[in-house]
This record gives structure tokens, sequence and C-alpha cells, in this order.
């Protein structure tokens, strides 16, 4: 607000409590400083101006304007571009007109190249009444994916549901239309909402489900986007004792103790499978920088992923192979404390027992003694940030390599054997000093 020396009383006695409040009397200072809490805080919500920031503010933030003042021409346009600043979670910029501005819309375009007009309205502007049209047209498009599946709330529904999005290209186009449908259903009328309710209940259930089965995304992306969906979380809040529905909205976190967390969840058999099938695998992603035993069953975890999408293995035997890297995992656990081994010895250990114990049946005892000759020889060299060195990076790689020379007689390597050994174990190495 700007204020003058002819401003009536009223307008003089707001200005003495704002610089009251502020302790400050410089206006400008304190405009400033409230616009930055607008930007940065959760308050103020709500911004009243008559001519400032309808240019160069440029807010992401800003999600809705009221227009209660006749504007036209390039005003009009730069103020309704306020709400097109694009933001995680904001699909569209709201603009409510209480007098009718939009009837100098179409005027307000023409002074604008196409380009111009691209960059102020990006995907354009459109009545609200058109977006339940949008709605609509995915929602067809989501019932020809599961047909009579819809609105059937019992776990066998929710598995043939799974198998249907089973395809990973099903799958993407299923979470695309979704996040799509989500962000239109925050801009329906309540009337509109009350028609497509349990049609939409039905897809949040299966989305919130498949999260625990063959997605397992970032918990912490998901509770800084759901804020922007209050009417999905209201539905969901409605429908919490359906189905045991509860159970599924707590994020599932990413750790070593997935497996156990998972059998708590209530799902069916074959889903507990694939959702432990792909938190290994996202165990492995977070892991196989850090700890040897997950970066030896990686290419195991992501084939098998790749088996299961394209049908080309059975539940039981997914089973079976799960519980066998289960058991691996906490078998490699137990024998890196007996033997007493930080991560880089046990990487080492673990590609000495891949590489050269497979064919060759080396005594542990021996894989120990060589781990340790190897470590011996690089653990001064790895001082902080050693790798941004290439002198010394080159330094530790050949002290690897000329000891690993030195075995290549004893257990009949050949120069393909040679050199992978001494890749795994050097770039793991790196990689976790990196990390």
């Amino acid at each position: 607000m700007t204020f003058s020396k002819n401003d009536h009383q009223e307008i003089v006695s707001y200005q003495r409590e704002l610089t009251e409040r502020w302790g400050k009397k410089n206006i400008d200072e304190i405009i400033k400083e409230i616009i930055n809490k607008f930007k940065t805080e959760e308050d103020p919500h709500l911004l009243i101006v008559t001519d400032m920031l309808i240019t160069g503010f440029d807010e992401p933030k800003l999600g809705v304007i009221y227009l209660d003042k006749p504007l036209k021409k390039h005003r009009l346009l730069q103020t309704v571009a306020r709400v097109n600043r694009p933001m995680s979670g904001k699909p569209i910029g709201i603009v409510v007109d209480y007098i009718g501005l939009f009837d100098n819309l179409n005027k307000a375009l023409k002074f604008y190249s196409n380009e111009e007009k691209q960059t102020i309205v990006k995907k354009g502007i459109v009545e609200k009444g058109q977006l339940f049209k949008k709605f609509n047209e995915i929602k067809k498009e989501l019932e020809t994916m599961f047909s009579s599946l819809i609105s059937r709330f019992d776990k066998e529904s929710f598995s043939l549901a799974l198998e249907i999005i089973r395809d990973e290209k099903k799958e993407k186009k299923f979470k695309g239309l979704y996040r799509e449908l989500r962000e239109l259903y925050e801009y329906l009328d309540d009337q509109k909402r009350i028609e497509v309710n349990q049609f939409y209940r039905w897809l949040t259930f299966l989305y919130e489900r498949i999260k625990k089965v063959i997605i397992l995304p970032d918990p912490n992306f998901e509770l800084k986007i759901e804020k922007y969906f209050q009417k999905t979380l209201n539905l969901i809040r409605e429908s919490i004792d359906i189905g045991n529905f509860k159970d599924f909205m707590a994020p599932i976190k990413v750790d070593i103790n997935i497996f156990k967390k998972i059998d708590q969840l209530p799902l069916t058999k074959n889903e507990k499978i694939v959702a432990k099938m792909t938190g290994l695998c996202s165990l492995v992603a977070l892991l196989e920088d850090r700890n040897p035993i997950y970066r030896s069953i990686a290419k195991k975890i992501k084939n098998l992923v790749r088996l299961w999408r394209e049908r080309g293995i059975e539940y039981q035997q997914l089973f079976s192979e799960i519980e066998k890297l289960e058991g691996y995992i906490f078998t490699k656990a137990n024998e890196q404390k007996e033997i007493n081994f930080n991560d880089l010895q046990y990487s080492i250990y673990i590609n000495l027992e891949n590489k050269i114990n497979r064919d060759k049946k080396v005594e542990k005892r021996r894989l120990i003694e060589i781990t340790q000759e190897i470590y011996s020889q690089i653990k001064d060299h790895l001082f902080p940030n050693w790798q941004k060195n290439k002198a010394l990076k080159n330094l530790v790689a050949s002290k690897i390599r000329d000891y690993l020379a030195i075995l290549k007689p004893e257990f009949n390597l050949n120069y393909q054997e040679f050199d992978e050994l001494h890749r795994e174990i050097f770039e793991f190495i790196v990689n976790y000093q990196q990390k």
C-alpha cells in the first residue's frame, strides 16, 4: 500500500499502526519485508494490492488472484500472468473475476505475438467448468483400463488391478493419468466432486496401494506435495476405515527393516512378494555404493524385476529367489561382523570371493589374508577427497593392480578376470569415498 499527505484519517491511522507493528518508519522497507514473508513463510497468506505487484512479481507459490478493479490491455494480461509461474504441486493458477474483466481478455491478447502469449498464459486460460470435462476424459481412459474392477474394494480386485499395471508402460500411464486427475480434482466444485467421489476414491486407494508394492517413492517427496491436494486428503480421511486403508497411508522408509514392514501390511501373498522385490531393488539403489553386500546382488535383483515385468517368472519362483537374496544379505552381514571387516575391506573380500573363489575353491582364510594385504597397501592413501587428486587416484589404482598381478599365477587368472577384479574393487572404493 502507498501513502500520501492527503490521505484520509483512517489511512493515516493505519500507517501509524503499521510502523508501530513493524518497528520501522520507512514504509518501503516494511512493504519489502511483508512481500519477502509472503514468499518465504507461511504467513501472510493474502496480499491486497491496488497497483503494486501487477508486474515484476514472479512468485511461484502465488496460486489464486482475485480481480475487483478495472484493468485493460497489457495490464490485464500482466496481472493474470502473476499466477502462471510453475511450482511442484501447483498444476494451474486460479483467477477469480468479480467484475467481468475476462470480457476484455481477447482484446488484450491482440497486443501480443503468439510467442509472447504462450510465455504469459502458458497452457492457456480456461473456464473452471472446462476442468470437469477434462476430468471426465481421463476418467474414461482409466475406466477402459480397469473396467469392472473399479469401485470394488476387496484385496482380490486390487491384485487384479496390479496385474494390469504390471506392464511398465501401463504402470507409467496409470501414474500419469492419476496424478493429472488428482490435480483436477482439487478444482472441482462440491457437486462435481460428489458425482465422481466413488470412482476417484477407488483410484486413490489403488494408487496408495501400488506405492507400497511397485513404486515405493521417496516418502519425503510425497509428504511435500500432499499439502497441495487437500481435497484428496479429506476424501482419504473420510474413507480411512475402508479396506484397512489407514495401514497404507504411512510412508514406508527404505531401510534394512523394509521386509518386516511389508509383512505387516494387509496385502495379498503375491502383492507382498512384489513389494519385497521392489523394496529390495530400492534398497540396492540406496546402498550399493556404500555397502558391498548390496552391490553384489544389484544385477540379480534388476534381472528379477525385468523378468516379473515381462511375465517371465511365476510368483512362487519369484518368492523363492527373493528369499534366497534375503538369506544371502543376512548371512553376509553376519559374516562381515565375524571377520571384523569394514565396508571397504569387505568389498575387496566379496569381489575376491566372486571372481576367484567361484571356481577355484580357495580357502576362506586365504581370501581374508589377501583382503588384509590389499587394504594395507592403500589405506594410508585414502585421505578425504583423495579421489579428486589425479596422482593419488592413479597411485591407489596401481597399488591394487600391482598386488593383484602377483596373484595371477596362483589362481590362474586370465587377463579379463584380472581386469574385471581390479575394476570392481577400485570402482567401489572410489564411489564409497565420494558418497
